[in-house]
Order: C-alpha cells, then structure tokens, then sequence
C-alpha cells in the first residue's frame, strides 16, 4: 500500500498521471520529470523500487517533435534547391 500511497499522491501532484492495470499486477504511469536523475530520484523512493521491473520510454512531446519534424523536411529539401539551381 505504502508504494501506491505515493503514486496516487504523485498523481494528486500533478507530475504524473496513471493506473494499474485492471485485473493484473502491473501499471502504467507517465511522469513529468525534468531529466533521467529526477525520475530515477522519484522511483527509488517507493518501497517496491527494487522488487519491481521498471520499463522507461521517454517521450517527446508533439510540439517537440513537430519541431524537430519541420527541421528535417527542410533540411531534406535544400539539396533539391540547389540541384535545380546547377542544372
């Protein structure tokens, strides 16, 4: 109880937002953390931090990625402007 005391306190806090999976042991969770030290901070202190298997994908957000996206097709598209310049 105490491990799931802290993540719906987490939740409450706004810095993550989740569940457990219905009718299993397990749970998804997505955490705000300003870095890969911060969330490993916020796991190790919930007793179950070294009984449990912790999978982390860290996301980008879609503003990010539009971002990043945008860059790309552009950087993609200058070899065409000067091909066409030579030609």
């Amino acid at each position: 109880l105490p491990s799931l005391e802290g993540m719906a306190q987490l939740e409450k806090s706004g810095k993550a937002r989740g569940g457990v999976l219905t009718g299993a042991r397990a749970g998804v969770m997505i955490v705000d953390a300003n870095s890969h030290e911060e969330l490993t901070d916020i796991l190790r202190e919930w007793p179950i931090w070294g009984l449990l298997k912790w999978e982390i994908t860290p996301l980008d957000s879609y503003q990010t990625r539009l971002e990043k996206d945008r860059q790309l097709v552009a950087h993609m598209k200058e070899p065409q402007k000067k091909s066409k310049k030579n030609q």
